[in-house]
C-alpha cells in the first residue's frame, strides 16, 4: 500500500482523537455552566474564523463556483449538521465521553442501512459480504442497546456506589446518542453527495460552520434567557471552546470529509470504534468518569459487529473481474475516487 492509498486510513484514525478530545472539551464546558446552544454557537464560530484565512489563501486565485445547487447543498448539511451537534451535546450531558463514543459507534450500521435504502451500497443476500456487514449491523444495535439498558457496577473510576440498574438518564443519553447515530449516517450520506459537485472541501466547511453558528445562536436566543451562559471569563470556558472549534470543524471533519471523497461513506463511518478506547483511558484520566460493565460489555459487542463490517468492506474492496472481463469496485467506494486528490 503506497502512501496516498495509506493516508485515508491514517486520517480517520486521527479523526477518532480528534473526537475524543471535542467531546471532553464539550464535557467540560458544560460542567462549568455553558449551555448546548452557546458552546456549539462559539465553537462554530471559531472555526469560521480558523477557516476563513485558509479558505481565502487557497482559493484565492481559482475561487470555486457558488452556484444554487452548491448553496443548497451547504443548508443541507448545516441543518443536517446543526441536529447532529444538539442531540450529540444533548446526550452527552445525560450520560459520559465513554458512552457517547460507544453509541456512536451505530453510524456504521446506520449508514449501511441508509446506503442500501437509497441504492448507493449493493445489498446480495447470497453475499458473504452482505451478510457480514448485515450481521455486523444487527451486533452493533445489540451492543448498543446493552450499553444504553444495563450499567452494572463500577470497574474504573470513582463511584461511591455500585449500581445494578441502569438509571433513567442514561437511558435518555442513550436515546439521543442513538438518535445522533442516525442523523450524523445520513450527513455522511448527503456529505458523499455533496462533495461530488462541490469538491472545496474547506470552502464547504466553512459554510457549515458560518450556518451552525447563526442557527444556534438563534436558537439560544428563543430557549435560553441566561446571557451567563455565554460568557468566556473563565478557562474551563474559553479553552473547551477554542479546542472544540479546532478539532471540530476545523480538523476532524474536513479530514472526514477529504476520506468520504477519497474511500466513500461507509469506509469513513467504521473507524469509530477507535474512539472508544481512546475516550475510555481520557475519560477516567482526564475527567475522573467511571466506567461500568453495561459500557465495557456493550463497548465490546459493539466493536465485534465492527470489525464483521470492516471485514465485509475490505473484501468487497478488492477488483474483482466480472464475467464480461471488466472491473467493477463498490459503488461507495467509486464515488469517492471520482474526486481524487483534496482541492
Amino acid at each position: 500500500m503506497g502512501m496516498m492509498e495509506a493516508l485515508p486510513y491514517i486520517g480517520m484514525v486521527v479523526v477518532q482523537f480528534a473526537q475524543v478530545v471535542m467531546l471532553l472539551a464539550a464535557e467540560t464546558a458544560i460542567a462549568n455552566g455553558m449551555t448546548t446552544f452557546a458552546f456549539l454557537s462559539y465553537s462554530n464560530i471559531f472555526s469560521a474564523i480558523l477557516l476563513l484565512p485558509i479558505c481565502f489563501s487557497i482559493y484565492r486565485s481559482d475561487p470555486p463556483p457558488l452556484l444554487p445547487a452548491f448553496l443548497c447543498g451547504f443548508f443541507l448539511l448545516g441543518f443536517i449538521g446543526f441536529t447532529v451537534q444538539v442531540l450529540g451535546m444533548t446526550g452527552l450531558i445525560f450520560s459520559s465521553a465513554s458512552l457517547s463514543t460507544t453509541i456512536l459507534n451505530l453510524i456504521p450500521a446506520f449508514t449501511f442501512v441508509f446506503a442500501v435504502i437509497l441504492r448507493l451500497e449493493k445489498f446480495n443476500y447470497r453475499s458473504s459480504t452482505s451478510l457480514a456487514k448485515s450481521m455486523g449491523t444487527v451486533v452493533s444495535i445489540g451492543g448498543a442497546v446493552v450499553a444504553t439498558l444495563y450499567q452494572g457496577p463500577s470497574l474504573l473510576g470513582n463511584s461511591s456506589d455500585l449500581l445494578t440498574a441502569v438509571s433513567s438518564t442514561w437511558v435518555v443519553g442513550g436515546l439521543l446518542l442513538s438518535l445522533d447515530s442516525a442523523a450524523a449516517a445520513i450527513l455522511i450520506i448527503v456529505q458523499a453527495l455533496v462533495v461530488r459537485k462541490c469538491p472545496a472541501v474547506l470552502i464547504l466547511m466553512l459554510f457549515y460552520s458560518c450556518f451552525i453558528a447563526v442557527v444556534t445562536a438563534a436558537a439560544s436566543a428563543i430557549v435560553e434567557k441566561d446571557l451567563d451562559a455565554w460568557s468566556l471569563n473563565s478557562t474551563g470556558r474559553f479553552i473547551p471552546v477554542i479546542l472544540s472549534g479546532l478539532f471540530g470543524n476545523v480538523f476532524q471533519l474536513s479530514i472526514g470529509m477529504w476520506c468520504v471523497r477519497r474511500k466513500g461513506p461507509v469506509f469513513t463511518s467504521i473507524f469509530h470504534p477507535i474512539g472508544v478506547i481512546v475516550s475510555i483511558v481520557a475519560g477516567v484520566l482526564i475527567l475522573g468518569e467511571t466506567v461500568y460493565l453495561g459500557s465495557l460489555v456493550g463497548a465490546m459487542v459493539v466493536m465485534a459487529g465492527f470489525y464483521a463490517v470492516l471485514w465485509g468492506k475490505a473484501k468487497e474492496a478488492k477488483v474483482i473481474d466480472n464475467e464480461d472481463g471488466k472491473t467493477t469496485t463498490p459503488l461507495l467506494q467509486e464515488q469517492g475516487q471520482e474526486q481524487g486528490q483534496l482541492a
